[in-house]
């Protein structure tokens, strides 16, 4: 009896100081000693109950000194977790002491995933995530077979048709009913964006890599698009849909409404889910995917049972098929995530153990759920507001959440709590190599290494450091180091190339580097490099080869099709390249510039008819195509739309001007605007005037000019120079938009023409408003805008000030209508103190194709639209104005928030920060005060 209490003393005893092992270690990261925490936690690793907590932690230490690795003992550990190894899986994910980032795994990340792949005990979640990084090793070591067989074991739906793209400002689209929804058949048409009519279509191949990537078929960064399959169950089914995707999301299982996101998160596969039923048959799978400004949007669906594992004996097709509509009402609201609900649970028992709060901010990491992560990582820092770790943490989702004042707060913060950790020397490193502080910069590099060992980054860095003070010899050795200690890097890679080509003047050298890389690795940016290289070379049969191979394994994407049709239209071998100019079409039927590249492909062949139809298909898909108006005219034997402006000889009339004039300083000759539409959202504007100078006053106030140019529009000058009284012309210097007229002296005339072209997108990009002041505080002898439109062309035209009457003159030409507003002989207007503005007294033309100011209103509504669903900063806003005061009426409410606002922010306004349209998120507003 003695001696079995005296073992269970001593087996408590143990317990106690394991446990006191991984308190100690929490409490040296708390005050930032990773090495003592370090050493506390290998002991710790030693007892099981406190052995995972132990490992866990240490994989965020990995992660904070930048050298993460395998953790023996911890895929064994897991195993006796039973479900909850799920979500631990989860949270660390993408830790390298895991599964890693996406590229080649090593020896530890395989074995996981082999065995994640193997074993049925793991949801099913987890085993389609394993199989998507297993495909990604395989890609990226040029295994493209491979890899196909991974994602065709994901459970992923397939066999999708693609109807689209569709206004989507500011997110606007989530909300709005397009038409796809209500009608699935083959032969439906919608209005989409740019008013545009599409329909349904079936690329013949998509990327079927688990996630479905749109943008490939359908080109536009902000749109909404649809997607549909049809999906056979041999019998009636209650299923999980599961969805991940990049965008907003709504999915509809037969119509009925399963999930509904309207916030544009980026998330892994599965953060969506609800049930449905599948019926015996066919059933559709409807998914809406919202993108603003995002090239890369995704979606991914799977049918799964309770452990998300793939319901079996389901096929899907992208023809449309009968189907029975659901009339399920259930809510269309996801159900939490398993990892989610697993930590949430796990902080709330233990709310003083901190590697919980970093594993459940991980977990909303990975679906961007960035203001909920926040909210954990703020609370944890609560407990231990000098711990590093869970700072770093912060940063990163500060980040993801484009929160870059507070990233930068808490950066300083870090740097001057812990000025010895790797993020902290890193950040010197790069201050010292911007300031030029080589030597310094060297010694800090030598401090990173002495501490955290050499990696790749150091490598880096020593390499720019080398460059920068001139080593190049040592440079040279050092690079060539770098290419063998870290094969694959792809930086290293590129200046291996470099040295070949350019040092060492080894062209076929240089070719080798890549081409060796490409055996065994992949990476689209060396293919482009090589594709690049064969092509400066000379090397055509090589290029032709890599393109060809590029388009049988990722021929899903139109581009590669398109330049292998570009590579025949270049060797005039016409018929090869209408065969897969063709075959990009198809793959994207709405993108205008393969329409354009058709046409000339046609109009090398000498078909007129097909190319003329094809420039037309490109001008209907951009209206913006400026170079299909100006081919299409040539092949319809039209002149030139410009053509048919007003011509008028301008040198005649410096020639003619008066020679001196006492009264004024200077004189237009000539002030004209005149602007070609060529149908709704497509417009050119050319401005031309003329300026006679006749004092030193003038030249002053004409010496440099900038001409008028928004984002949205292309500036190309025409003329612009100096005209001297004996006839000679001196063009000014000029660069982009700016121009300086040099040497002038009285009696020189300038003169100045130039083209805008509109790019203009979106709802008001289809309009077109303008106005012109005809008189002005100087003489001008013409003054005239002109107009030219199609006959159908519909606009309104309003004159203020002024006085007398001022009436178009309206001729038809080539088809077109051209208006002309014109005024000769002006007298300036008299300038008094205190008078309006010019455009108050002068008389100005109006020009609008917008009827009512609610069309204005209608559309600023979506531009200023934001979802403030999750918005952290606004909900605290809310708090600190609104805490505990209820039962008050509006004027009350709007009092505070007045109050608020004017102690909280104040107003900026520089141009790189804002649009002069868009508001700033609040979420910036609030934490900038500005």
């Amino acid at each position: 009896m003695l001696r079995a209490i005296l073992s269970l003393l001593i087996l408590l005893s143990s317990t106690l100081a394991f446990a006191n092992d991984l308190d100690k270690a929490w409490e040296a990261l708390n005050r930032n000693d990773r090495k003592a925490a370090l050493q506390y936690l290998q002991k710790a690793k030693q007892d099981p109950a406190a052995a995972l907590d132990a490992i866990l932690t240490e994989a965020f230490l990995q992660t904070f000194e930048a050298r993460e690795r395998e953790i023996p003992g911890f895929f064994n550990l897991l195993d006796k977790m039973g479900a909850d190894k799920n979500a631990y899986l989860f949270a660390l994910w993408f830790k390298g002491s895991v599964a890693g980032e996406y590229t080649k795994k090593k020896k530890h990340q395989m074995d996981l995933l082999l065995k994640l792949i193997n074993d049925p005990s793991y949801n099913g979640s987890i085993r389609s995530a394993a199989h998507y990084v297993k495909a990604m090793h395989h890609v990226f070591s040029n295994e493209p077979a491979k890899a196909r067989e991974e994602w065709g074991r994901m459970g992923a739906l397939f066999n999708w048709q693609l109807a689209g793209p569709f206004e989507n400002i500011s997110g606007t689209g989530f909300h709005t009913k397009h038409g796809p929804l209500e009608s699935p058949g083959a032969n439906s048409k919608f209005t989409g964006l740019n008013n545009i009519e599409v329909g349904w279509f079936t690329p013949p191949r998509m990327n079927n890599e688990g996630w479905i990537f749109p943008g490939s078929h359908i080109r536009e960064n902000t749109a909404v698009v649809y997607a549909q399959t049809f999906v056979y169950s041999p019998g009636d089914v209650k299923a999980l849909v599961n969805v991940g995707g990049s965008g907003s999301l709504k999915v509809w299982v037969n119509d009925a409404l399963v999930i509904s996101e309207s916030k544009g998160r980026v998330t892994e596969l599965d953060c969506y889910k609800n049930y449905c039923t599948l019926n015996q048959g066919y059933n559709r799978v409807l998914v809406q995917l919202g993108s603003d400004d995002n090239s890369f949007s995704n979606f991914i669906v799977r049918l799964t049972d309770e452990n998300f594992h793939p319901i079996k004996d389901l096929k899907t097709t992208s023809e449309a098929q009968p189907y029975k509509k659901s009339t399920s009402a259930a809510p269309a609201v996801s159900l939490k995530h398993f990892a989610e609900d697993f930590f949430e649970k796990k902080v709330a028992a233990k709310p003083n153990a901190l590697i919980n709060y970093l594993l459940l901010s991980q977990v909303y990491l990975r679906n961007e759920k960035t203001n909920e992560a926040r909210q954990v990582l703020e609370k944890a820092l609560a407990l231990a507001p000098d711990n590093s770790l869970i700072r770093f943490e912060l940063i990163q989702c500060l980040m993801k959440a484009g929160n870059r004042p507070l990233m930068l707060q808490e950066i300083e913060r870090i740097k001057e709590k812990d000025p010895k950790c790797l993020l902290t020397l890193q950040l010197d490193l790069q201050q010292q190599m911007e300031e030029e502080k080589y030597e310094d910069a060297a010694a800090r590099l030598e401090e990173i290494v002495a501490g955290f060992g050499k990696t790749a980054y150091s490598a880096e860095m020593n390499t720019k450091l080398l460059a920068n003070m001139g080593k190049y010899e040592e440079l040279l050795k050092t690079a060539e180091q770098n290419f063998y200690d870290y094969p694959g890097h792809q930086g290293f890679l590129q200046m291996m190339f470099r040295i070949k080509k350019e040092a060492l003047k080894d062209a076929k050298g240089a070719l080798e580097v890549y081409e060796k890389y490409l055996d065994s690795s992949f990476h689209i940016n060396i293919v482009r490099a090589l594709l690049d290289e064969y092509s400066e070379q000379g090397l055509a049969d090589k290029q032709l080869d890599l393109l060809n191979k590029m388009n049988t394994e990722q021929g899903y994407d139109p581009k590669f099709s398109s330049e292998i049709a570009n590579f025949y239209f270049a060797k005039k071998n016409y018929a090869k390249a209408l065969e897969y100019a063709e075959a990009s079409l198809k793959l994207a039927p709405y993108e205008s510039g393969y329409w354009s590249d058709l046409a000339a492909i046609y109009e090398q062949m000498n078909n007129k008819p097909a190319a003329i139809n094809s420039y037309k298909k490109a001008i209907y898909y951009n209206r913006t195509n400026y170079d299909a108006y100006k081919k299409l005219a040539m092949l319809e034997q039209k002149p030139d739309t410009y053509k048919l402006l007003p011509q008028t000889d301008i040198y005649d009339l410096v020639k003619k001007a008066p020679a001196k004039d006492e009264e004024h300083n200077f004189i237009y000759l000539i002030d004209e605007k005149s602007v070609i539409i060529y149908g709704e959202g497509a417009s050119e504007e050319y401005v031309t005037y003329a300026v006679k100078l006749y004092n030193q006053k003038a030249i002053d106030n004409w010496k440099e000019i900038t001409l008028p140019q928004n984002w949205t529009q292309s500036l190309m000058v025409e003329k612009a120079e100096v005209i001297k009284p004996n006839g000679s012309k001196v063009p000014a210097e000029r660069n982009d938009a700016d121009v300086v007229f040099t040497n002038l002296e009285p009696g020189d005339a300038i003169y100045v023409r130039y083209r805008l072209q509109n790019y203009s997108s979106g709802r008001m990009g289809r309009e077109f408003w303008d106005k012109f002041m005809f008189e002005a505080f100087q003489p001008t002898g013409i003054a005239r805008y002109c107009i030219i439109a199609p006959k159908n062309f519909k606009f309104n035209t309003k004159i203020t000030g002024g006085s007398g009457t001022l009436n178009p003159v309206v001729k038809e030409v080539q088809g077109f209508k051209m208006y002309t507003w014109e005024m000769k002989d002006i007298k300036p207007l008299e300038d008094e103190p205190l008078m309006p503005g010019l455009a108050d007294l002068s008389a100005v033309l109006h020009v609008s194709t917008l009827n009512t100011w609610s069309e204005v209103a209608e559309w600023y509504s979506s531009v200023a639209y934001q979802d403030h669903g999750d918005d952290f900063e606004l909900n605290n806003a809310y708090q600190e104005i609104f805490a505990g005061k209820k039962g008050l009426n509006d004027l009350e409410k709007a009092r505070l928030i007045y109050n608020y606002i004017v102690r909280n922010i104040q107003y900026s306004s520089v141009p790189f920060r804002q649009s002069g349209l868009v508001p700033q998120p609040l979420s910036k507003i609030i934490t900038t005060r500005l």
